[in-house]
């Protein structure tokens, strides 16, 4: 099957996933499943994935595949507000201060990550284990998280 096919294929299934983990979940997001990703359909976005996920191995690693990628990335954060760093508010001084999320924005990550596990909460929240501290997210937009994994950190330790 041909690179196009095959990303088309993986944003539909991703898209089910989402629907599917929008139950699982009980996120409540609405029209918000059917909205979901919609840019990774658009030409700054579709290409660039396509290529760095599904292009021959050579191709996916080249500076020229990279950078289009990067830019990619950067359309889809700025135009789909369910991911942290669309709240990262950049600055020459502090790098990135983290702003606030919307519940209903917090609600579909959540679901979003749900989605990228296939509907599998332990891997889910073993993936979040692993690498949430990365993120660099609003203590309320965190909190927010961390309720709805059950999980509970020392924040004071921090």
């Amino acid at each position: 099957m041909n690179a196009t096919w095959e990303y088309l294929r993986y944003i539909l299934a991703h898209k089910w996933n989402f629907i599917k983990a929008n139950r699982i979940g009980r996120f409540r997001l609405g029209l918000r499943v059917l909205l979901h990703d919609l840019s990774k359909f658009s030409p700054a976005e579709f290409r660039a994935y396509r290529d760095k996920f599904y292009g021959p191995e050579g191709l996916q690693k080249t500076p020229e595949v990279r950078q289009k990628f990067d830019l990619a990335w950067a359309h889809h954060i700025q135009h789909n507000p369910h991911h942290w760093e669309h709240w990262c508010l950049v600055s020459n001084v502090s790098g990135c201060q983290p702003l606030p999320m919307p519940d209903m924005r917090v609600r579909e990550m959540l679901c979003d990550w749900l989605a990228m596990s296939k509907g599998n909460l332990l891997n889910m929240k073993l993936w979040y284990k692993k690498n949430g501290y990365r993120f660099q997210m609003h203590p309320h937009t965190r909190t927010l998280v961390e309720d709805w994994f059950g999980i509970t950190y020392d924040r004071e330790a921090e």
